[in-house]
């Protein structure tokens, strides 16, 4: 069973994952429980799956998720559309928790707002359609850095100020990141012409706020790739250490196996020149008698 790459289980009645559910599946690459009653889940229940890249989980009853998937190194795409799940979530355990996911579909949900950034610096498909999301700025999106997919579709979004709407519609256009709906439309009645204006360029509009928020993800991304090389190469350090260290007892073993042998060859020589000697003495005094 552990070499079992696809698990389909939709469409069934299954109410709960537990620690052991998955526990001989440990080569699981995808695995599908779409259409179940799921509302409990065990913080254990995906641990051992190391190989894990699809997780689709839609349709359930799920309000909470274990923080530790999304640490899972191959998870490449996260299904959780049609479940209870709010705003916390999918915070990460620690700031500097990173995921590899690139793909993440959140729709019909109770969210108020995107999902924390700062766990999704890969993220490149984000579906948040059909929540409770009221406001969204353009920091917010320009904290996943690498997104060119968002759909927020069947969400009522408003803006207090017409410019912060211009501006997140500039990032869109900037970054050239595929949206529904296709274009988000601000009131122009409300906009301040002191702060903002719809001739402006997009490179005009964008606030420091917005590029910093970007910056930020561009530099933990970068950190997380140090980190990396940094944990292979200590690894590589640590192994080739522990094959020298392996080598040399080897050596020691070797030499002073073939240093006993000598001795005991040169003990060996030495009791037969001692016998002969003794015989010879032996043979020496029966001569003279």
């Amino acid at each position: 069973m552990k070499l079992i790459k696809d698990l389909e289980f939709s469409g069934n009645r299954l109410r709960e994952l537990n620690n052991n559910t998955l526990l001989p599946y440990t080569s699981l690459s995808y695995v599908y429980f779409v259409d179940n009653f799921i509302s409990s889940i065990e913080d254990g229940a995906f641990i051992e799956l190391k190989n894990l890249q699809v997780l689709d989980l839609t349709t359930n009853a799920i309000t909470g998720f274990p923080k530790n998937v999304l640490s899972l190194p191959q998870l490449r795409s996260l299904y959780l559309s049609d479940n209870k799940l709010k705003d916390d979530a999918l915070e990460p355990i620690s700031s500097l928790e990173d995921s590899n996911v690139e793909l993440l579909d959140l729709s019909k949900n109770l969210l108020t707002k995107l999902p924390p950034a700062r766990a999704f610096t890969h993220l490149k498909e984000l579906n948040v359609s059909a929540n409770s999301i009221s406001t969204i700025k353009a920091s917010d999106v320009s904290a996943f850095c690498s997104l060119h997919t968002l759909d927020l579709s069947k969400n009522l979004l408003t803006f207090d100020d017409s410019c912060k709407c211009l501006e997140l519609n500039a990032w869109i256009k900037f970054r050239k990141i595929k949206i529904l709906p296709q274009k988000i439309i601000c009131d122009s009645s409300t906009i301040n012409t002191d702060k903002c204006s719809e001739t402006q360029t997009p490179e005009q509009l964008i606030s420091n706020e917005t590029l910093k928020a970007y910056d930020n993800c561009k530099n933990n991304i970068v950190m997380h790739n140090q980190m990396i090389r940094t944990r292979t190469t200590w690894i590589v350090v640590s192994s080739c250490l522990i094959v020298i260290i392996i080598a040399l007892i080897v050596i020691f073993l070797i030499y002073k196996r073939n240093a006993k042998r000598k001795f005991r060859n040169k003990k060996e020589l030495a009791t037969s020149h001692q016998v002969n000697d003794e015989l010879l003495n032996v043979n020496s005094i029966n001569d003279k008698k």
